[in-house]
Formats: C-alpha cells, sequence, structure tokens
C-alpha cells in the first residue's frame, strides 16, 4: 500500500511537471489565439522588418546619462534604434534614428498626452523615424488621439514567455525595460553587429532624480515636471522589475547567440553584466 502510495504521488508530481513545460512551450501559442483577428493583422504588419538589416551594424541607445561621455556620431550612417526622448539629444539633427521605441505606460496616459509638448517635439525632430509600440497599451491612444502618425507606427503583443522565438507578428515577452524592447527589435531585423550605449541602469541609486542625458523630467506636464522614479515606484517594486529586466536580457542574448548575432554593451560605465563588454572608442 505503502508502495502505491509513492508511484501515486510520483505520478502526480511527474503530470504536474509534464503540464506546466507544456504550459511554457505552448504559451505563446495559446495567447496568440485569443487574439481578435482585427489585431493579428496589425501584427502581420511586422513581418516585413524580419532579417531586414540582416548583417548591418546597429547602434541601441538608450538615454543614460553616460551618452554625454560618447561621441555618438560615429554611428550617424548606421541604423540607430532609440527610445522615448532621444530626440533631446544636442547632435539628433546628424543622430536621426531608424526607429524609435515607446513602452512606459506614463506615455499614453491622457495627461502626456493632452498635457504635454512630448509627442509635438518628437515628431518635428524625428520626422522619418519609424515608431514602435506595445500593442495593448498603445494602440488605442494612437487611434484615439492621433499622436503617431499609424503608416509609419507599429505594435507588438507582449505577454508571451521566454521560452518562445521572437516573432514581432505573434506573442512576445513582455519587456520591463524599453532598452530591452528596442534590442529585441534589433535582433529580429537580424542586425550584426549590435552596439548598446547609454545602459547605466544606475536609478536604484539616483532615485530622487530622472536620471538621463538631459537635464529635468522625460515629459513635462504645464512646465511642471512630472514625479521621479523614487516618488512613483517604491522601492522594492523596481528592484523587483529591475530582476525581470535581467531575465529578459539573458533571453534575448539566447536569442541572439541562436541567430549568430553578436551584442556588445558600449556604455561608459554601468551595471549591465549580461552582454560583453567592448571599448566605445575602439569601434570604427
Amino acid at each position: 500500500m505503502f508502495i502505491r502510495h509513492l508511484l501515486l504521488k510520483q505520478f502526480v508530481y511527474l503530470t504536474k511537471q509534464l503540464h506546466s513545460k507544456f504550459d511554457k512551450i505552448y504559451k505563446n501559442q495559446l495567447l496568440y489565439k485569443k487574439i481578435p483577428n482585427k489585431y493579428k493583422e496589425i501584427l502581420n504588419r511586422n513581418l516585413q522588418f524580419k532579417n531586414l538589416h540582416l548583417h548591418k551594424r546597429a547602434l541601441v541607445v538608450v538615454n543614460g546619462p553616460s551618452i554625454n561621455t560618447q561621441r555618438l556620431e560615429k554611428f550617424e550612417n548606421d541604423i540607430i534604434f532609440s527610445v522615448n526622448a532621444f530626440y533631446k539629444h544636442k547632435n539628433i539633427s546628424k543622430l536621426q534614428p531608424k526607429y524609435n521605441f515607446l513602452l512606459d505606460s506614463n506615455l499614453f496616459n491622457n495627461e502626456t498626452i493632452k498635457s504635454s509638448l512630448f509627442y509635438d517635439e518628437l515628431l518635428n525632430t524625428l520626422p522619418n523615424t519609424i515608431f514602435f509600440l506595445p500593442l495593448f497599451r498603445g494602440y488605442k491612444s494612437v487611434i484615439k488621439n492621433n499622436i503617431l502618425p499609424i503608416n509609419k507606427t507599429f505594435f507588438t503583443a507582449m505577454g508571451g514567455d521566454e521560452n518562445g522565438e521572437l516573432d514581432f507578428t505573434s506573442i512576445i515577452p513582455s519587456f520591463h525595460g524599453v532598452g530591452a524592447y528596442a534590442l529585441s527589435a534589433a535582433i529580429y531585423m537580424g542586425c550584426n553587429p549590435i552596439y548598446l550605449v547609454g545602459f547605466d541602469h544606475d536609478y536604484l541609486a539616483n532615485r530622487g532624480k530622472d536620471h538621463h542625458f538631459y537635464q529635468g523630467s522625460t515629459v513635462s506636464i504645464d512646465n511642471k515636471q512630472v514625479l521621479t522614479l523614487g516618488d512613483r515606484i517604491p522601492y522594492d517594486d523596481e528592484m523587483l522589475s529591475n530582476y525581470y529586466l535581467w531575465q529578459n536580457y539573458r533571453y534575448l542574448l539566447k536569442i541572439a547567440c541562436k541567430k549568430g548575432i553578436n551584442v556588445f554593451n558600449a556604455t561608459n560605465g554601468g551595471y549591465l553584466d549580461i552582454f560583453d563588454r567592448y571599448d566605445f572608442d575602439k569601434i570604427s
């Protein structure tokens, strides 16, 4: 009787393990089936970007203060993936990004859209840039408020599992930082090598201010600075989010290696330790 009990217990355990593994493998497919057809048509637009820049050098630049110490102009003829308010860079006329990524929910709320100049400044300084936004967070805002040109704005469906492939026409993982989002696109488009700059990731040590290469907040509401990260999100919540972001980076490194893509962290300093370091000054 005792042996039968042990065997039954082992069977239940193995069944649960198998079920969990099945969920991880097929989660993305199951989620995709639940997406309305109109959204699937939106995602299908992304197919044109698959391996679009195969073997082309790319720069993924986020807005850490360290980029003020680097001459980014050496990349002006390369493919640049930027995020959020990179348009504030002093040499933006030479450093026009091919793609710009928005992720933070604060960028899609009514206050930002109606009471700030963020989108006016974004479009005025980046007239030829293509934009990527999260589908479930940004699509309705774009359509309802006409904040970005729909013919140059593309959307991705997040919420998938990191065991799946990186497919912009289906479900992709939830990214916990806009830099990871931009990097995922560079990988999807087949860029190689990919250099990362501005990935300082030192905001946990600088909670009392918006820590970017530019002064002040990313978004100003009626000439008032918005709340800093420390005012908006408890420290332990931000630590947990940072953990998930690091897992995002590990997933992207795995995908890049599988595709034979080299990703180098050329940030001047910073805490990101997932990707091999590369001296920015030695990039020719």
